[in-house]
């Protein structure tokens, strides 16, 4: 049965029928890695912490700012886009130890 990715669906601007319809296969591969007839699209984003798919890297980028944790030592030293799934597991590996 074919099938629209519901992330395209909600964040591209086109009409509903200009949208690609995917088999289960395709699908998979359409968001994980992207499509064969447009090398540009290399799949959408995903979480690795608790898996959601993103339209993109900006949708990601916002999710993991408000959704996750980084270490303030490191973003004072220009250390970014390292993030921890919470705050218990915050062990950062740059830092010098505060204990």
């Amino acid at each position: 049965m074919a099938q629209h990715s519901h992330i395209c669906l909600d964040n591209r601007k086109l009409f509903f029928y200009e949208h690609k319809l995917f088999t289960k296969a395709q699908l998979d591969r359409h968001m994980r890695q992207g499509d064969d007839d447009d090398p540009s699209f290399r799949g959408h984003a995903t979480c690795a912490f608790d898996k959601k798919t993103f339209f993109g890297k900006d949708d990601l980028y916002n999710h993991l700012e408000r959704d996750h944790y980084h270490c303030f030592i490191c973003r004072s030293n220009g250390v970014y886009n390292q993030y921890y799934d919470d705050y218990p597991n915050l062990v950062c590996n740059e830092c010098p130890s505060m204990f």
